[in-house]
């Protein structure tokens, strides 16, 4: 483990210059010593293939969505099909059955089965006329139990497509952020890349974004240990993350089994999961579901171990946990594990004001 840690983040200036997922500057205008430029070759080279692997695997999730819309797309169509084939069946069956209560009542309502059975002329006729008068009867009862039966799939069938179309517009709004977090990861690549050239060829190079070393992190320990004396679980919550910081990739779905955790591979919830299961509290590991855990309090109130909530790609896309002083920690899509400021830039401006303690 590198006595120094390099934290990667949108805002910063070598890293990832695209202005997204700004990382706090611990001492903005301070010189900061950094490990040696072979240290920092074989970090930076240990972070190059992290991301890559995470760049593939979030590609073929990525894939496998497209696949699961396109499944998704031919039920929407079949179903649409169906129902536009049972609306015409059932329109059909109400001109067949209006046709006849206007029969009914053009005869004056006097109209019966059995005046047509006394209507017959002979014996042989009145058998006909009963054999004809059981098949109406049959036919006027099956036409009803079919049009029961088809409206009462045609209502299934709609609320079945309105699950799927609810469903589609779900995955389509995941899938554009799928496509949005690919491309920052896709450009932390290239960043870190770079860096790793210019280190290469001998180019001495001012690290400007944010470093921390492990005095860095002991400090802010112990700094947070002192504001939560009486509640050590919540020190356990937001420190646990420190040791993925800098070593750490955003994998969609990831921070849910043994390998994902022990590689660092976490999504922003899996993340948040994780952090608290380390606390011994079990919490939910997606977004939609942790936003409604829990109990929401004022931004006024909020306090180190809240999570807080931004309207990212969509309305609470990205969550993270409120670790004191306008800092979040949380794994960030073009970073990974990192501790970012919400009191300004893309985090001030995409914090919903959501604040849920669990």
């Amino acid at each position: 483990m590198l006595s120094t840690t390099i934290i990667l983040g949108m805002g910063s200036q070598v890293a990832l210059p695209i202005g997204h997922a700004e990382v706090t500057e611990l001492s903005q205008n301070q010189e900061l010593e950094t490990s040696s430029p072979q240290d920092e070759l074989e970090g930076i080279n240990e972070q190059l293939k992290r991301i890559n692997q995470a760049i593939q695997d979030n590609q073929n999730i990525i894939l496998k969505t497209e696949k699961e819309q396109e499944a998704i797309n031919s039920e929407v169509k079949k179903l649409e099909s169906d129902i536009a084939n049972l609306e015409e069946k059932i329109n059909k069956r109400n001109e067949i059955l209006k046709n006849r209560v206007i029969t009914y009542q053009e005869s004056g309502g006097s109209a019966s089965y059995l005046e047509v059975l006394l209507g017959s002329t002979s014996f042989s006729n009145f058998v006909d006329r009963v054999d004809t008068v059981a098949k109406l009867v049959q036919a006027d009862r099956d036409l009803l139990e079919k049009q029961d039966t088809d409206k009462s799939e045609h209502e299934n069938k709609l609320e079945s497509l309105e699950k799927k179309l609810a469903s589609l517009e779900e995955m389509n709004t995941e899938y554009q952020g799928m496509q949005v977090q690919a491309t920052e990861q896709q450009e932390q690549y290239k960043q870190l890349k770079e860096n790793l050239e210019n280190i290469e060829h001998g180019q001495k190079q001012k690290i400007e974004n944010v470093l921390v070393d492990n005095t860095l992190i002991e400090q802010r320990e112990a700094d947070t240990t002192a504001i939560d004396a009486d509640q050590e679980y919540i020190n356990t919550i937001i420190t646990a993350g420190n040791k993925y910081i800098g070593n750490s990739v955003y994998v969609f779905g990831g921070g849910r089994s043994d390998h994902d955790i022990a590689n660092g591979r976490f999504d922003c919830s899996g993340f948040v999961h994780w952090a608290f299961s380390q606390a011994g509290i079990e919490v939910a590991s997606t977004t939609d579901t942790l936003k409604n855990s829990g109990t929401q309090v004022p931004v006024s109130d909020l306090q180190p171990g809240d999570l807080v909530f931004f309207d990212t790609y969509k309305k609470d896309g990205h969550v993270g946990i409120y670790i004191g002083n306008g800092e979040f920690i949380g794994s960030q899509s073009s970073t990974g594990v990192a501790i970012a400021d919400m009191s300004t830039g893309y985090w001030k401006d995409t914090f919903n004001g959501r604040v849920i303690r669990i």
